[in-house]
């Protein structure tokens, strides 16, 4: 319950960061990408375990960074790292955590029906994980590689570039199948 809560205030920070700055840094338009543009971004959010992770966590939290190239219009690539942590659920389980790093496509589509201040996007990528996890009182270690399928929104307010997203990300390592959907938001520069 703590991480969430964690997660509610460093969201509601970055949404107020956003609505004090005023149109300082960039218009009320989202400037489209060209080739070559490069953004990075920072984001927190909350982790919900599926599958193999699900019987043995609770809700996580996720601290996700990267940097975003601009491939072609409306398409990119993406390089991030990230890490989720996971409490034990029940008696004998103790905390899981998960540092990874996942390269994606991404693409940008063109919908002229939304203001332009709001870029939807979807990505899909693969990626190699080392997670960490404790049952009655033995840490194990284990490594694999994973995918992840997700989709978002970035917009401007106040002269800020947040966004949302949320993504599927599954990971074979020893010891099973371990998945986990986090739901990430943060600010792009």
């Amino acid at each position: 319950m703590l991480k969430f809560k964690c997660a509610t205030v460093v969201a509601a920070a970055l949404l107020g960061i956003a609505q004090a700055g005023g149109a300082q840094a960039k218009s009320d338009v989202a400037a489209k990408p060209v080739k070559g543009d490069m953004q990075w971004f920072v984001g927190v959010g909350p982790s919900k375990p599926l599958g193999d992770l699900d019987s043995r966590s609770d809700l996580g939290f996720n601290v996700l960074g990267g940097v975003e190239f601009t491939a072609a219009p409306g398409w990119g690539v993406r390089g991030e790292a990230s890490f989720q942590t996971f409490g034990g659920k029940g008696t004998g389980y103790g905390t899981t955590t998960e540092f990874g790093a996942l390269v994606s496509g991404v693409y940008h589509p063109t919908i002229t029906a939304l203001p332009p201040t709001w870029r939807p996007y979807a990505l899909a990528g693969i990626g190699f994980y080392s997670g960490n996890f404790s049952t009655a009182g033995v840490g194990t270690s284990a490594t694999g590689f994973g995918f992840g399928l997700g989709g978002g929104t970035e917009w401007l307010v106040g002269g800020f570039d947040l966004f949302a997203e949320i993504r599927y990300i599954s990971v074979s390592q020893s010891g099973g199948t371990f998945g986990w959907v986090p739901l990430t938001v943060g600010i792009r520069f």
